[in-house]
């Protein structure tokens, strides 16, 4: 029982009040200290460590980071001198020393979340890698148009949609691939500086262009690729004619008696696969240049040919040659088979994988494979159960 006046219990309210005080001390100087100088607590590492590197670069195959958002230096420094491909697509900025440890002279980079990079940051990366990916940028800016001009190798750009004719003439400066695939528009200026390009040349989004383009472009003496056109009129089929290297033109599905007879006249490898209509006329004067790659259906004695396969493969089921009338079953198909892709249609078949994702980690792993690299392979035969070409094949 509570009685009025009693010592211990009037007592207690103030010895809470004392130890509540002394904890609110002791705070107190804990942060004053840390304040002062005191070392903090280490945080807990982020990102991928330099034992993780080492680890994934002593295995066989491409290095593919394409979720890390940031890479150390020492990581960087590991992965450059792996001479492995190296995937860091979820990179968005690069400091100037990152850039120079992944740079070296056989390194091949993708890079393909940078939509800038700043002038010395581009100084370190184009210092000299067999292969840079860069489909990230949209645009590109006169000084780094030069500086893409002095580079040596494997250069792509899939995601710049214009030039100047400025940047153009810039680029022109570059020797080894140049994979502008996403150019849409060509001018007669910009297509005359990228005639003077020395390597391939991949233009495959434009989708029409001008006789005097064309015949500006044609002076490009290496693969040239315009698989983005797909028809040509006379005049620009004339002008394409006169291009000495290969000449790529997939997209095309038709051509003019007069188109197809200026196009028979090309000197080089001309790469015509996409046809499906084309007149007896045509088609012989195509068949009569030997570097003219035609689909199978339109090649001289296809039809002939099949047949004698067909009748071979009956006498094989007759003889209960049976695995032997497979083979030749499976080599007639193939033979008589139109592709199912062209080329460009490989090269974005990944983004029909992303669409169908419903995890966002596997959305974004889908989008940043690389067309035809093992991961690439790997995901065809997993799907398709196809794999990459063997020599015998020989495309």
């Amino acid at each position: 029982m509570h009685l009025p006046g009693n010592p211990r219990m009037s007592r207690f309210p103030t010895t809470i009040i004392l130890v509540w005080l002394l904890v609110i001390l002791v705070t107190a100087a804990h942060l004053v200290g840390r304040l002062e100088g005191a070392e903090p607590a280490p945080s807990p590492p982020a990102g991928f460590t330099i034992e993780q590197a080492r680890a994934l670069v002593a295995a066989d195959g491409d290095v593919e980071l394409n979720h890390l958002r940031d890479i150390s230096l020492e990581v960087a420094e590991v992965l450059g001198d792996s001479g492995h491909d190296v995937e860091l697509n979820g990179l968005t900025s690069l400091s100037v020393e990152v850039a120079a440890a992944l740079t070296r002279p056989d390194a091949c980079l993708s890079l393909n979340g940078l939509a800038e990079i700043p002038p010395d940051v581009a100084g370190a990366l184009l210092a000299g890698p067999r292969s840079l990916e860069l489909d990230g940028l949209t645009s590109l800016t006169d000084d780094l148009a030069g500086r893409m001009g002095g580079f040596r190798g494997h250069l792509r750009l899939g995601g710049v949609k214009a030039l100047s004719d400025r940047q153009a003439e810039l680029l022109a400066g570059h020797e080894g691939y140049l994979g502008l695939q996403g150019l849409e528009t060509l001018s007669e200026p910009a297509a005359a500086a990228l005639g003077r390009h020395q390597g391939v040349l991949c233009l495959n989004a434009v989708s029409s262009i001008s006789a005097q383009a064309a015949g500006a472009l044609a002076e490009h003496g290496s693969f040239l690729r315009l698989d983005g056109l797909t028809a040509i009129d006379d005049d620009v089929a004339a002008a394409l004619s006169t291009q000495r290297g290969a000449l790529g033109l997939r997209g095309v599905t038709s051509l003019s008696d007069a188109a197809a007879a200026a196009l028979s006249r090309h000197n080089g490898t001309l790469y015509l696969l996409g046809l499906r209509e084309l007149s007896a006329e045509a088609a012989a004067s195509l068949r009569k240049n030997p570097g003219v790659r035609l689909p199978v259906h339109l090649r001289e004695g296809s039809e002939t040919a099949l047949e004698q396969m067909q009748e071979e493969e009956e006498t094989l089921i007759t003889a209960g040659e049976l695995v032997a009338a497979g083979k030749l079953e499976i080599d007639s198909r193939f033979r008589a088979a139109r592709p199912m892709w062209n080329y460009d249609g490989l090269e974005t078949l990944n983004e029909s994988w992303a669409e169908e994702a419903d995890d966002p980690a596997e959305r974004a792993r889908m989008e940043a494979l690389r067309e035809f690299s093992k991961a690439w392979w790997a995901e065809m035969d997993l799907r398709y159960g196809l794999h990459p070409t063997t020599p015998a094949f020989g495309q």
